[in-house]
């Protein structure tokens, strides 16, 4: 299919360039046009898209799909002995203009100068931490210093045992050293009590330390076995580097104990290490933690009598140089020498390892004591490490399985023993890689090779199987594919890989041979060959011959006509194609394979019939970048002999290419703002952004824009091929950020926008929605709560549109009769820089009106003078990148502190824009915000905004102060309330404005200033009320008491308009008049310059309360004229209770008297 509308690249006559001119278009996704495909998209302009609804699904014709039609022909190809140079030359089967689809092609590569070596088997041993004596590290039993030392914390001369735990910075044991040295002696317990058969072990030491200079670290293991006291195991010391801080270290070291001379068996199982510390100098040594892991081997005796056998594979004919393992010698006086034989197998039906064996599994292998192939005797041999073993002289080897036996020249032999690897060590199978398997089986002979068994060892009366470990073969053997890095068609050939149970013969064998499996190359043919590029790294192999069986088969590439549908969230795809079996008449076709991009997918498969007989288990990759579904002979013959030549389609959905869309306000050429929101006279322009479904920018194609009224119809369409950027990995389509639609008329509401981008063979699809946006308000009222101190502001309004829009709603108190400058202190730190004061004229703006602004700046540097400069900017408060007001200032130089000029006041005026124009973006009906940007040295350093400085524009209305600005941000219902406090949010007797402001989130606002204006009515109240006995008297029935207070208008100005203040009482049933005490018709009292007083009798009529009500003369515009208080008051009761609270008789001057005692309560 044609991806990007690239025209054909391939010539006639295929060469080696142009195969790989040819892949790398491929891997650009620049693909050949076919014959039939369109090759641009000039056609996809305006006029052929109906626009007539937004829901209308748009139609294109796509680039030809490929579809292959594959030919009933068939056949291997053999290429026999070719130089590589020659490339892959194979003979066409007769097809016109056909295509090689060629798979699991086999090759031998032969030569007679390439070697190389190469190391088989491979198993390093105990190198690596197969089986662990144990699956936790262990922690010291036992800590001690040989000798006593001035130490740190604890100061224990005997060492200190607390190294087990990661412990922390207080309780870590610091020892100083004595002589720039410290020793340290560790003892663990052992993971098994079972060190019966001779071992070899690797100890892992963790350890937690830290020094203050750098020093030198070796481990010393202690000889339980041959009395050899401690034994150095490292061969280079492990340096620590010093920190004068003493930062711990944390690292874990390897040694290796090749006799497990340190494995102690009395009196309890142990593991004795030394650490030595050395530095150039007296040091001091923290540690924390000392923690140890054991990896245990295992060893077997060899002699003239025992002997061992190690199985290895040849997978092709290879020179043998020699073998690596470790035998270890014990007796050095001895005269026995070591012996290397290698034999045959005596059964090739089995050539790798036996999978699963254990330790009852029969041998399948074992050495052919009459097929010995090469031997080597090593005299007086007295090594104890891993190495190599050669041969005295490299011995060719044919494919197969061999044995290399070990053995020594005297039958009852002690000195020679070879290191194994335990499979199963202790009672479980230990995971190691990369199989829990046997890797190379190993066999042990006790009569002289007349008999072989598995070799073993018995644990705890179970028998465990070991591996033969370390164990490496070197050799030199032929080429292989991965040697050269070869490559056919740019796809590598890999190395042959056979079945781990197939025998190795001279006919089957690995080394030498490759596989190839790269299908439908694409080499195209005009003559009767097909040739395909063979590349290799020359720098290792100038030259070699190969062998080639190739089956293939050849296919031709037909047009399959392609539909596309965008509607919804994904393109849709229509692939149509006729299938003829007798299309070319030199061969018959027998199906056909619909070929589609690797990102698409396959939503049915349909054939004449109707039937859709789509399986995804069909799909399958040609390439990296292509696959196929295949409707196969099967298939087709299964049909009714009069559909099968008919048409046959299949449906795809491809990656949606068109990501995003944003519209824009265009305010002039060269200013535009993102928004989704418009109104009356707006310019809207638009972006698209395309990227591939894999997060790649396209480089070609045409995007398509259509706007609908919300009544359907049309509003405008825009088609551009014009790709304006591809930063980020994404195309961006601007149209020349053209004005593309004025929003005009009366239509208000969603307007759906239909973008799609096409290129011919990818497309995307986008539905945005714009909104044309007219607000307006409906019952606006002011209402006051003179009780509660507030007035609340509230009503509805409307967007025009039926779905919601996220709305800011700002109400405004405004005094309308002063205008007064706005000062704040700052005294903000920026930079070097105190940005201290700032002042503004007025917050409440007309059109064309001067406004002034103070910044004040001072340094704060000692040393450095620095050149400062301030931009002073109104800005729409919830859009703040449409500045409409902007003024900056010259570069001013504040000096240091003490300088001469370490302030400055930078001061601006400026005229309020006029009409709808402002700087750079359109006066709204908005909240204003004024902020500050400051310069220094040329840098910007930072901006500063306060919510003090919101200001208003009213358009010539009015003017005045901002009182206070409260926001509803983001709301999305209609109706509104929003309380102001009367007090100090609005003002009395002055003119009061009330005004609402709306902004969308994309800046849309009213279309006019909504204002009230509204005076306040004022209340009065009496304040400071006093209720007073009377000098010497308390409150209580028949006393007097003493009334006052003082009026207060609501604004906390004194109520000078009335004389007198009525009191009234309340008799339970009606409020009377409460008269002057002394008087039986006064109840008014004088009230001078607000304030009132006088004297009033309690009635005997109350109890413990009585209510008063205070009434006073008001003017139009005060309200409030009345005030009731409850006066608590004691009352009087004559009454007691008597209680007798006990009696008794008593004896006075030998009278009998009675008697009685008795409580009295006042319950008065």
């Amino acid at each position: 299919m044609n991806r990007y509308g690239k025209k054909p690249a391939m010539l006639v006559g295929i060469v080696l360039l142009t195969l790989i001119f040819t892949s790398q278009l491929y891997s650009m996704n620049v693909f050949d046009n076919i014959p039939g495909s369109r090759e641009n998209v000039e056609g996809y302009y305006p006029g052929a898209i109906s626009g007539s609804a937004a829901n209308e699904i748009v139609q294109l014709a796509g680039s030809n799909q490929v579809v292959r039609y594959v030919a009933r022909n068939a056949t291997t190809v053999t290429v026999g002995n070719t130089p590589a140079a020659n490339n892959l030359t194979l003979a066409a089967p007769p097809a016109p203009a056909s295509v090689l689809d060629a798979t699991n092609a086999s090759l031998k590569l032969s030569t007679t100068t390439f070697n190389t070596t190469h190391v088989i088997e491979d198993d390093a041993g105990i190198n690596y931490p197969y089986a662990q004596s144990g699956s936790n590290w262990f922690n010291t039993s036992a800590t001690r210093m040989p000798f006593a030392l001035k130490n740190g914390t604890p100061s224990d001369p005997l060492g200190y045992k607390n190294l087990n735990y990661w412990t922390t910075f207080a309780t870590k044991w610091i020892i100083n050293s004595v002589n720039d040295f410290v020793r340290v002696d560790l003892e663990y317990p052992i993971a098994s009590s079972d060190i019966s058969g001779n071992q070899s072990i690797r100890i892992d030491l963790r350890l937690k330390l830290a020094f203050n200079r750098t020093v030198a670290m070796d481990v010393y293991v202690y000889d339980n076995r041959y009395g050899l006291g401690w034994v150095k195991a490292n061969d280079v010391p492990f340096i620590f580097n010093g920190d004068v801080n003493e930062k711990e270290n944390t690292t874990t070291v390897q040694v290796r104990d090749e006799h497990a001379q340190a494995l102690r068996l009395t009196p309890t199982p142990c593991l004795n290490v030394s650490l030595r510390f050395t530095g150039s100098n007296k040091f001091r040594a923290s540690l924390y933690q000392a923690q140890v892991k054991q990896y245990r081997a295992r060893e077997f005796q060899v002699n003239g009598d025992k002997w061992i056998g190690f199985s290895f594979d040849l997978r092709g004919a290879a020179t043998v140089h020699g073998f690596y393992m470790h035998v270890r010698s014990f007796s050095i006086t001895s005269t026995e020498n070591l012996m290397l034989t290698v034999f045959k197998t005596n059964n090739t039906s089995i050539t790798l390892s036996q999978i699963g064996a254990t330790a009852a599994t029969p041998l399948y292998q074992k050495p052919d004591m009459l097929q010995k192939v090469a031997s080597r005797t090593f005299t007086g041999y007295n090594g104890d490490r891993p190495g190599w073993f050669n041969l005295t002289t490299p011995v060719p080897m044919a494919t197969g399985n061999y044995f290399l036996v070990v053995n020594s020249t005297v039958n009852t032999g002690q000195r020679y023993s070879v290191v194994v690897l335990p499979w199963r060590d202790d009672t479980a199978i230990i995971p190691r890689a990369p199989q829990t398997t046997v890797g190379h089986t190993v066999t042990r002979s006790i009569n002289k090779g007349a008999s072989w068994y598995r070799a073993n060892f018995t644990i705890s009366s179970l028998q465990r199987t070991v591996d033969g470990a370390p164990f490496k073969v070197g050799l030199q053997r032929g080429l292989i594919p991965t040697d050269i890095n070869l490559k056919i068609n740019g796809t590598a050939v890999q190395n042959w890989t056979m079945s781990r149970t197939d025998p190795f013969s001279s006919t089957n064998y690995e080394w030498g041979r490759g596989n190839w499996s790269r299908q439908g190359i694409n080499a195209r043919t005009t003559t009767t060959t097909f040739t395909i590029p063979i590349t290799w790294n020359q720098t290792r192999q100038a030259s070699f011959t190969y062998n080639a069986t190739v089956p293939m088969r050849v296919y031709t590439e037909e047009p399959g006509a392609s539909l596309l549908k965008l509607s919804g969230s994904a393109p849709l795809w229509k692939v149509s194609f006729q299938f003829n079996r007798t299309r070319y008449a030199s061969w018959t076709g027998m199906y056909f394979n619909f070929t589609f991009p690797s990102d698409w997918s396959v939503l049915n498969v349909t054939c004449p019939d109707g039937v859709d007989y789509y399986r995804s288990s069909y799909v399958r990759a040609i390439s990296t970048s292509r696959k196929m579904y295949p409707v196969n002979q099967t298939l087709i013959n299964g049909l009714a002999p009069a559909l099968q030549q008919l048409t046959y389609t299949s449906w795809f959905n491809s990656p949606n290419y068109t990501k995003s869309v944003e519209t824009l306000l265009r305010y002039n050429a060269t200013t535009l703002f993102k928004t989704p929101h418009f109104v009356n006279g707006d310019n809207m322009a638009a972006r698209v952004h395309v990227q591939t479904g894999d997060g790649r920018a396209v480089f070609n194609g045409l995007v398509n824009a259509t706007l609908f009224y919300p009544n359907g119809t049309r509003a405008f369409n825009v088609a551009s091929t014009t790709i304006n950027s591809t930063a980020g990995f994404v195309t961006r389509y601007h149209f020349n950020d053209a004005s593309l639609h004025t929003f005009a008329g009366p239509a208000v509401g969603r307007h759906l926008m239909r973008v799609f981008w096409f290129n011919g063979s990818e497309a995307g699809i986008y539905y945005y929605d714009a909104f044309k946006v007219n607000y307006s308000v409906v019952g606006y009222s002011i209402t006051e709560w003179l009780g509660e101190g507030v007035n609340q502001v509230s009503g509805s309004f409307f967007t025009g549109a039926n779905e919601s829009i996220p709305s800011n709603l700002v109400h405004m108190s405004i005094d309308r009769d002063d205008v007064k400058p706005l000062g704040i202190v700052v005294n903000q730190s920026i930079s070097d820089i105190t940005f201290m004061e700032f002042n503004q004229t007025q917050t409440v703006f007309n059109p064309g009106e001067l406004v002034g602004f103070t910044v004040k700046m001072k340094s704060n540097s000692l040393f450095m003078a620095h050149q400062v400069s301030v931009n002073v900017q109104v800005v729409q408060k919830f859009s703040p990148d449409r500045v409409v007001m902007n003024l900056s200032s010259a570069p001013v130089t504040l000096d240091y502190i003490g300088g001469a000029n370490p302030e400055h006041a930078f001061s601006f005026t400026g005229n309020f824009p006029s009409g709808s124009t402002g700087v750079n973006a359109p006066l709204r009906n908005s909240l204003y915000e004024t902020r500050v940007n400051v310069y220094i040295d040329g840098y910007f350093a930072g901006t500063w905004g306060s919510s003090k400085t919101y200001s208003v524009n009213m358009g010539n209305t009015t003017d005045g102060t901002v009182l206070a600005a409260k926001i509803i941000p983001a709301y999305t219902g209609t109706s509104f309330s929003q309380l102001f406090t009367r007090a100090n949010e609005t003002v009395f007797n002055e003119k009061n404005m009330f005004l609402m402001l709306i902004e969308s989130a994309g800046g849309v606002t009213l279309p006019d200033i909504l204002a009230r204006d509204f005076t306040n009515t004022m209340t009065s109240r009496i304040t400071n009320l006093t209720v007073e006995a009377v000098p010497g008297e308390v409150l209580t029935i028949n006393n007097t008491m003493t009334l006052a207070g003082a009026l207060y208008l609501e604004n906390g100005s004194v109520f000078v308009n009335t004389t007198s203040v009525q009191v009234s009482r309340y008799n339970g049933s009606a409020w009377v008049p409460f008269h002057v005490a002394g008087s039986t018709t006064n109840s008014s009292l004088l009230a001078r310059n607000g304030t009132f007083s006088g004297n009033f009798l309690i009635p005997s009529t109350y109890n413990r309360t009585m209510s008063v009500k205070f009434t006073w003369a008001g003017v139009p515009s005060v309200v409030g004229t009345t005030q009731t208080m409850i006066i608590n008051i004691t009352r009087y009761t004559p009454s007691c209770t008597i209680t007798i609270a006990g009696a008794g008789i008593v004896v006075l001057g030998g009278v009998y008297r009675n008697y009685f005692t008795v409580v009295v309560q006042n319950t008065g």
